[in-house]
């Protein structure tokens, strides 16, 4: 069945309901009022509006005068009826103020209770809505094309008495979300309207005794009604999947939303308003718990807002919208992480989410804090098969000199080993097992260039003019005799950066990166040449390892 064909046949069944209460005995109820906006006329259509049902006061008014769709209260100029006592302290600070004002004069009616009388000139600021009332436009909807279509054949509307009677059952559907909003929207939504410690402390009170009482006579129904709100969401949201990063969004942004999307969502606040005081109620023995939802099948209670960390961690993998990079590519110094960052401007990635540049600062940068640092992943243990990842997987590629205690394979791969181990020991103890130590192995690398990483990207007479550029006077030497003292330090294993030691002022790092790259982007633009840069390999082998990293959804899977 459709949304909209389950929520009329919900209406109809809800319709041989007696009403909960009128809406007057909302003024009774603590705090009353106070966490909902009631909506003069003008407002409640222009509300009706953004949700996508042209409306204005004079359609209003004739909605009103056909019993189909009634206000919740209507205030007068004259007393008209026994006054109803209300704590001033409570409401004054209210919206809902001249509503309580007018109880307290004898102004204020039910117009459920009362025969239509005209509204008055300037009168649509005497009628309130509750934006509860907005939840079934659709049926609104249906009643005015109904209405056009006979005006248009020149008959008259005939109304039978379960359409009358399944409007007025939406309408009372509405007072029992007042009653229970003071407690529960809040809780829903994070926020709370005039704010103030007896409001708070209420809010925050276990016992919905004073909830419970009143809306005892459909109390069987609620749960129902809540399915069916959230059923109708499902199957009518433009949003479609999308929905699920508006459930995890902030909620002040919800009312964002337009069109169906906006009622939709309603649709679930109001559920959960519901659904939460049910809850409430089984805590306190008054109910039966509700069970769990089915992990085996979808049912309503899958649109719920309340989402568990795990499920908020998959909406946010899955629409990819974590700003958290795939990779961070650790690199030894400012030369090259300079120039690593122009390839990145160079391929449009610079100010990606995908990849972050890390100066180690040297080679005795400290890679196992960095290893706990960044690549430690959060796991829920429970998965299908391994551990549920519950934040995007963020991979550490490490590329070196091969100098001092990375200089042999040998020890490269014993400090690669304990970064491993590091990320490991940082798991609860339930993780720690072979095959996450396996898997971790796949998101941890070390590597180092073939040589010293400016001998291994530049020739020596590319290194001798970028370096007399950048050194000037301090540079001792001619352009011939420095190229030649490149290529002999080069060929007996000695250090580039010994070249100057004892030039003064030293050459900036970073203003010979810039003074290299332009022989690089040269080759970065040539196909055939770009193959032949290490760094531009390092670079594309870790976006792979990011790649591979976003898509992984569990880790430590056992077997084959």
């Amino acid at each position: 069945m459709s949304g909209r064909g389950a929520g009329q046949a919900e209406a109809r069944k809800g319709a041989t309901q007696a009403p909960v209460r009128g809406s007057l005995d909302l003024l009774a109820l603590p705090f009353a009022l106070t966490q909902t906006t009631l909506m003069p006329a003008p407002v409640f259509a222009r509300e009706a509006d953004k949700r996508g049902l042209r409306l204005t006061s004079a359609v209003l008014e004739d909605l009103h005068r056909r019993s189909l769709l009634l206000p919740m209260f209507r205030t007068h100029r004259r007393r008209i009826a026994p006054p109803i006592p209300i704590d001033e302290e409570r409401h004054i600070i209210t919206p809902a103020w001249p509503v309580f004002l007018a109880a307290a004069q004898g102004r204020l009616i039910d117009p459920a209770q009362h025969r239509f009388t005209p509204w008055p000139k300037r009168g649509e600021y005497e009628i309130f809505y509750s934006p509860y009332q907005l939840l079934d436009l659709d049926s609104i909807k249906r009643v005015l094309q109904r209405i056009a279509m006979d005006e248009t054949r020149g008959g008259r509307t005939k109304w039978h008495a379960i359409e009358r009677r399944i409007l007025r059952d939406q309408r009372d559907f509405s007072i029992v979300l007042e009653a229970l909003a003071t407690r529960y929207r809040p809780r829903v939504l994070h926020s709370i309207q005039s704010p103030r410690n007896q409001i708070e402390s209420y809010i925050d009170a276990a016992d919905s005794l004073a909830e419970a009482e009143f809306v005892q006579p459909v109390k069987e129904t609620l749960r129902g009604r809540a399915e069916n709100f959230l059923a109708r969401a499902h199957a009518n949201d433009p949003l479609g999947s999308w929905a699920r990063v508006v459930r995890i969004s902030n909620p002040r942004r919800w009312t964002e939303l337009r069109g169906e999307a906006l009622i939709a969502h309603e649709q679930r606040v109001a559920a959960e308003i519901v659904l939460q005081f049910l809850e409430s109620e089984a805590a306190q023995g008054r109910a039966d718990p509700i069970a769990p939802v089915s992990e085996q099948w979808w049912e309503p209670r899958h649109e719920r807002l309340t989402v568990s960390e795990r499920e908020r961690a998959e909406t946010v993998m899955d629409f990819r919208l974590s700003d958290r990079p795939g990779v961070y590519l650790a690199l030894e110094g400012q030369t090259e992480v300079t120039l690593a960052s122009k390839i990145l401007g160079f391929a449009g990635l610079q100010d990606s989410a995908v990849i972050s540049l890390v100066d180690l600062e040297g080679v005795d940068g400290d890679v196992y804090l960095l290893t706990r640092a960044v690549a430690v992943p959060r796991l829920d243990p429970d998965g299908h098969r391994g551990a549920r990842i519950v934040s995007p997987l963020t991979a550490l590629v490490v590329v070196v000199d091969p100098e001092r205690r990375f200089a042999t394979s040998t020890s490269r791969d014993q400090i690669h080993s304990r970064m491993i181990d590091e990320a490991v020991k940082s798991l609860p103890k339930g993780l720690r097992t072979p095959a996450m130590r396996r898997d971790l192995g796949l998101l941890i690398h070390l590597r180092s260039w073939e040589e010293e990483f400016e001998y291994a990207h530049f020739s020596p007479t590319e290194l001798a003019r970028a370096l007399r550029r950048v050194a000037g006077r301090a540079c001792p030497k001619s352009e011939t005799d420095l190229r030649r003292e490149i290529q002999h330090r080069r060929a007996a294993g000695m250090s580039f950066k010994g070249l100057w030691k004892s030039w003064r002022p030293k050459p900036s790092k970073v203003a010979l990166a810039e003074e290299l790259w332009p022989s690089l982007e040269r080759r970065l633009a040539n196909p055939r040449t770009r193959r032949g840069i290490p760094l531009v390999d390092v670079i594309e082998d870790s976006l792979q390892v990011s790649n591979e990293a976003r898509v992984a959804r569990e880790i430590a899977v056992e077997g084959p």
